[in-house]
């Protein structure tokens, strides 16, 4: 018996979306969260979770054993990036893990669309 083979589906990456909803007049606005998890020596955690508080749009909320659980809001999955970069690189950080993300999208029609006459 042949065995039939079904296309695989392919992901489209964000921005083609977001530039063909943009195309029939729609803005899009993201919105992302990220979990991440850094680990460090448990000695150093106080310190790190100071330098990491300090961060703008990024919030720390535990700090146990050197593990430090902590999110990240921005508008752009690239300033999440960048931001989990530079957390990966702090002083003191032995791991960084991102361990959850979410994006909220809010489209909205740019103008009405127009009444076709009969």
């Amino acid at each position: 018996m042949a065995t039939a083979r079904l296309p695989i589906p392919t992901m489209m990456a964000a921005s083609h979306v977001t530039g063909n909803l943009e195309a029939i007049g729609c803005e899009v606005s993201e919105y992302h969260i990220c979990g991440v998890l850094l680990l460090t020596r448990p000695e150093l955690a106080p310190d790190l979770a100071l330098v990491v508080r300090a961060l703008e749009g990024v919030e720390v909320h535990a700090n146990a054993g050197g593990r430090l659980v902590v999110t990240i809001e921005g508008s752009s999955y690239a300033h999440c990036a960048d931001m989990m970069n530079h957390l990966a690189t702090l002083q003191g950080v032995a791991s960084s893990s991102l361990v959850y993300h979410q994006v909220d999208n809010d489209t909205a029609q740019a103008s009405q669309p127009e009444e076709i006459a009969p």
